[in-house]
C-alpha cells in the first residue's frame, strides 16, 4: 500500500534498497540531505537510525527535504530488520563515541588534565604572591627610608641634630625649653 508520497517506491524491496543506499552514502560521508551535508562538513555525521531515515527520504513537491519514519527501522520488530541490522553493524563496528564507558573515560581524562593545570596555576599564583610580598616589603622600607631622610632634611645621619636638655632637676628648669648642640633653641 502506497502512502501519500508518490516519490517513494511501492514495493518492500524498493524501500529496503532506498534505506540501504542511504546507509551507504552516510558511511561514505556523501549524504544528499542538506542537513546531513552540514553535519558531514562539520565532521559530526554518524550512520545511525535517525540519519538513515532522514537520508532515505527525499524532496517533496515544494523542494523541502522530507525524511522517512524512523519507526520503519528504529525498533527490534521493525518493518525492515535487515536495514536495522546493517545500521547496528555499522554503529558497533565504529568506536562508540557515545558509549557510556567511553564518555566516562574521556571525562576522567579531561578532569585529570584540568586538575594538573589547576595545580600548576595554584603553584604559579603562590610563587607570584611570595614575590609580591617581598616587593611590597621592599617598597615599604624604601618609602620609610625616604620619609626619614625627608624629615631629617636630607642630611646624613651623623650630622643630624641631637637634643640637649639643660638644668634638669634644678629650680630654673623650664620643661618646654630645649636647645641643640649647635646652641639653637628649640620650641
Amino acid at each position: 500500500m502506497r502512502g501519500k508520497r508518490k516519490d517513494l517506491p511501492a514495493s518492500y524491496e524498493g524501500m529496503e534498497k532506498r534505506f540501504l543506499d542511504a546507509i551507504e552514502r552516510l558511511r561514505e560521508g556523501n549524504p544528499l540531505c542538506p542537513e546531513l551535508q552540514k553535519k558531514a562538513r562539520a565532521g559530526k555525521l554518524r550512520a545511525d537510525v535517525s540519519a538513515a531515515a532522514l537520508e532515505a527520504g527525499g524532496q517533496d513537491e515544494k523542494g523541502i527535504w522530507r525524511g522517512l519514519s524512523r519507526t520503519l527501522i528504529g525498533h527490534d520488530n521493525c518493518r525492515y530488520p535487515r536495514v536495522r541490522e546493517e545500521i547496528r553493524k555499522g554503529i558497533e563496528g565504529e568506536p562508540g563515541e557515545y558509549d557510556l564507558k567511553n564518555v566516562n573515560s574521556k571525562l576522567r581524562e579531561r578532569n585529570r588534565q584540568l586538575e594538573k593545570v589547576n595545580k600548576q596555576l595554584l603553584s604559579t599564583c603562590a610563587a607570584m604572591r611570595v614575590r609580591m610580598n617581598k616587593l611590597e616589603s621592599a617598597v615599604k622600607e624604601k618609602i620609610e627610608k625616604l620619609q626619614r631622610e625627608q624629615h631629617r632634611g636630607s642630611r646624613p645621619l651623623h650630622q643630624a641634630p641631637t637634643l640637649v636638655i639643660d638644668n634638669i632637676g634644678s629650680e630654673e628648669h623650664e620643661p618646654d625649653s630645649c636647645r641643640t648642640r649647635n646652641g639653637k633653641e628649640r620650641p
